[in-house]
């Protein structure tokens, strides 16, 4: 599980993050603490912007809802550096965006 911890924010993606034998488009877990298998998760679009993919209980996880939008500001600095995580990790596999 490839992760990065920033400003106390663990930022990750698990090795299995297929559906079926298709890739899911590029996007990040984030947690505070020891990451979760259903932290909270933004996709994000080949500009670097970010949505998070649906309603979740922050505090289940370590995050405030005052955190969400500089979460969102170090996933938007940081798109190309989670790109090439990704792109490392899944050696081979088409890299998606989500378009929105």
């Amino acid at each position: 599980m490839p992760s990065i911890e920033i400003f106390g924010f663990y930022f990750f993606f698990w090795s299995n993050e297929f559906i079926g034998e298709r890739l899911e488009p590029l996007h990040i877990h984030v947690s505070k603490g020891a990451p979760s298998k259903d932290a909270p998760k933004w996709w994000i679009n080949k500009n670097g912007e970010v949505r998070l993919a649906r309603d979740y209980n922050f505090q289940r996880y370590g995050i405030k809802d005052s955190d969400i939008p500089t979460i969102e500001k170090i996933i938007h600095d940081n798109y190309r550096s989670f790109y090439e995580m990704w792109a490392n990790h899944f050696i081979g596999e088409n890299i998606e965006f989500k378009d929105f």
